[in-house]
């Protein structure tokens, strides 16, 4: 039996291409400088401004984890102040279409396992490798 193909990052690609053509090689950009490790710091980008207040929170917080770091679900909830709401953060980060440009990947279980993720925790797992490979050069 063929392997299904992942149809979720063409269906972004799609998205931004349609609804903002005039962004879309910004966006390009900072995708392919987090998915090769060669993003050192937040990117910004004014794409980032949907969700709810509580989502905006979590992807603050989300900016402020270095490139060569990660952080916990229970970490993300008691820097912004909502220590009983991790379950909302994981949320938060499962939401966004925007998973790899709000670093979403760079959020592990208490114990630093990987746990889900909106393109798969294969991908988690290569985006974590690029990063960890570029801190090592």
């Amino acid at each position: 039996m063929a392997k299904q193909l992942d149809t979720q990052p063409m269906r972004v690609v799609h998205f931004f291409k349609t609804y903002w053509p005039d962004r879309f090689r910004g966006v390009a950009r900072t995708i392919d400088a987090i998915a090769t490790g060669t993003a050192k710091h937040w990117v910004e980008t004014d794409l980032l401004s949907r969700g709810t207040a509580f989502q905006q929170q979590v992807y603050d917080a989300l900016r402020t984890i270095a490139v060569e770091y990660t952080a916990s679900y229970t970490e993300i909830a008691t820097q912004i102040d909502a220590p009983k709401a991790v379950r909302v953060v994981v949320h938060a980060c499962a939401d966004s279409a925007l998973a790899v440009v709000i670093l979403c990947h760079r959020v592990v279980r208490n114990d630093g396992t990987l746990s889900g993720y909106r393109w798969g925790v294969k991908r988690k797992q290569h985006l974590l490798n690029v990063e960890r490979k570029v801190r090592s050069e």
